[in-house]
């Protein structure tokens, strides 16, 4: 019985990948959360007035860094999450 089921839900994963277990599923989705967390405040420490070059630099990269994150966190937030099988 088991094995039909198994079976069954291989048919709906895309070929070859498999299921991220939902224990790493929440644990990756909790580290999302605290790196958002952390990179908002590098965020908001950062000064008002972007007078160097490296500031705006930094500015930037932090920015993309966040929207990376959110994409992730979108991701790793669905019910089934598919990772490449090895």
């Amino acid at each position: 019985m088991e094995d039909r089921i198994e079976a069954k839900e291989a048919m709906k994963r895309p070929p070859g990948t498999k299921v991220l277990p939902e224990a790493d599923r929440i644990s990756t989705l909790e580290s999302l959360h605290a790196n958002k967390k952390e990179v908002t405040k590098l965020l908001n420490q950062m000064p008002i007035s972007m007078r160097t070059e490296s500031l705006r630099r930094q500015k930037i990269e932090l920015e993309h860094k966040l929207i990376e994150i959110d994409k992730a966190i979108e991701m790793f937030s669905r019910r089934l999450v598919f990772v490449k099988e090895e």
